[in-house]
């Protein structure tokens, strides 16, 4: 049986058929093999054809992987169902509707923006970086160019950086219309509104897509999460969703971790399953998880806390730093320390938060 080598719990969600689900995932606790046999059981059991299944996930990478794995339990069949990112999925609609759309991206994004900020007479008012980033998060929450100006036009108190804004968004649009470019967040934006738009669309795509499964469903945005309805309505559609609110790490990219946790709002129906099993880490490194978990304060408070396999494993160290010389000084201290236990350099990795941190 192709759910023989699942636990329990994840045997118990993979055989969820129809309706809305909900699978609270732990760290480490097996959401991507669930979702992948999960999904080799409809093909297999033949409950919906590969092109009437989506799977998303956030990451190129993960996709990816979902994809290898899901060929290895269905075989080549697979190939035909949609595997891969929001933003891949929404582009390929937008695609099929306009084939002469292109990506703007890294250094051309930049570019046209700021030929944006110029032709606007903004450029002295506002950096780069941070308006590339707030119409990003605009977008994200659905807010089009002529929203925010509207917005902007009904407020008594506008500052003179909102104002410039407004102009710089509404001239990076023009230019990228012009020369029939999106960017990724334009991808997600543009598919809401064609999908509300048009119903011949809506309606394709709801009678194609007969099982909806999101990977990391904590870190959707208010885009991602209205498509979501759209493809499949409240409250009693086929969507299966896996996420952990305590994993949310996005909420500065627009991300929404009460979706998570009102998903039973939206979809009443929904059955709920948890994934409390950590195969990853050592048991010293989960009892430290749950205890700051147990401080986050928008978390649901009906999932036990995680349970470990591993062994203890060595004392996970925290170390205060004065400054970021003194934290350096630290990390170099410890490898030395390694290497001089014939550690390679190969089996050490330093983790950091940002780039500039590199």
């Amino acid at each position: 049986m192709i759910l023989e080598n699942l636990n329990e719990s994840q045997r118990a969600a993979a055989l969820h058929d129809d309706g809305p689900c909900l699978v609270l995932a732990g760290p480490g606790s097996g959401k991507t093999r669930l979702l992948t046999h999960r999904a080799a059981r409809l093909l297999r059991e033949k409950r919906c054809s590969p092109e009437n299944l989506l799977l998303v996930t956030f990451t190129k990478k993960a996709a990816e992987e979902m994809k290898n794995r899901l060929r290895a339990l269905a075989g080549n069949t697979a190939d035909a169902a949609f595997v891969g990112t929001f933003h891949s999925f929404c582009f390929s609609v937008l695609r099929e509707r306009s084939p002469q759309l292109d990506v703007v991206e890294g250094y051309k994004k930049k570019k046209l923006f700021r030929e944006a900020l110029a032709a606007a007479g903004v450029s002295d008012l506002l950096d780069l970086a941070e308006a590339m980033r707030d119409v990003g998060l605009l977008k994200n929450e659905l807010v089009t160019w002529e929203d925010y100006s509207e917005n902007l036009r009904k407020t008594k108190k506008k500052s003179e950086t909102e104002a410039a804004l407004a102009k710089a968004y509404r001239k990076y649009e023009e230019l990228k219309v012009a020369e029939n470019l999106v960017d990724f967040d334009d991808m997600l934006l543009m598919a809401y509104k064609a999908f509300s738009e048009d119903g011949n669309l809506l309606r394709y795509w709801r009678n194609r897509l007969r099982y909806v499964m999101v990977d990391e469903y904590q870190d959707t945005n208010r885009a991602q999460f209205e498509i979501l309805k759209l493809l499949v309505p409240p409250p009693d559609g086929n969507l299966f969703v896996v996420g952990d609110e305590n994993q949310s790490v996005y909420r500065f990219r627009g991300a929404h971790p009460e979706y998570t946790l009102d998903f039973e709002k939206v979809y009443p129906a929904a059955e709920v399953f948890t994934l409390g099993v950590n195969y990853r880490s050592t048991a010293n490194i989960v009892s430290l998880v749950n205890a700051v978990i147990e401080k986050n304060r928008f978390r649901r408070t009906d999932k036990p806390p995680i349970k470990p396999v591993n062994g203890a494993g060595p004392d996970v160290v925290f170390v205060r730093a004065g400054d970021e010389t003194a934290e350096a000084e630290k990390l170099v201290a410890e490898i030395e320390k390694l290497r001089a236990d014939s550690v390679p350099l190969g089996e050490i990795a330093i983790l950091y938060r940002t780039n500039v941190q590199a």
